[in-house]
């Protein structure tokens, strides 16, 4: 009998395109990023989504929920809003990155594991600062929202 779990989830893979490591390149030139395949391992973006019908409804539900995923991404590769494209538009997004929906998604954690890891105290990650990381903030937008909150 199989270890793996199936979870009431999808997946949202996002990974930079040609053009985003352009527009990249451009804000940065003096610290160029060469767009290789193996680079897109470490910059993928993985998001767990709600549970659609069939990818098709999920495919709608990202062009009608996009633009937190949009901002958090590029926010992860520059912090200044000044920067970014003046246009933040579906048509934009699938310029930018490489996106994938995944409907199978396997839990390899049991049960018992999962509540072992409970115990972890992330108080003790490296960052100390009392000050909130752009990061969590976007984080927390979506954390926050409940599934009714999804378009």
């Amino acid at each position: 009998m199989s270890e793996f779990y199936a979870i009431n989830r999808y997946v949202l893979l996002i990974r930079p395109s040609q053009s985003m490591i352009n527009w990249i390149n451009k804000i940065y030139p003096a610290d160029p990023i060469a767009y290789e395949a193996g680079m897109l391992d470490d910059n993928t973006d993985v998001y767990l989504i709600p549970e659609m019908d069939d990818l098709e409804e999920a495919r709608q539900w990202l062009e009608n929920n996009f633009l937190v995923f949009f901002e958090n991404s590029l926010e992860e590769w520059c912090e200044n809003m000044d920067e970014w494209p003046e246009k933040l538009d579906w048509e934009a997004f699938e310029q930018f990155f490489d996106y994938s929906l995944q409907s199978n998604v396997l839990d390899i954690v049991s049960e018992e594991e999962d509540e072992e890891y409970a115990d972890f105290d992330d108080d003790d990650d490296a960052d100390d600062d009392d000050d909130d990381d752009a990061d969590d903030d976007v984080a927390g937008s979506v954390a926050d929202k409940d599934d009714a909150d999804w378009n």
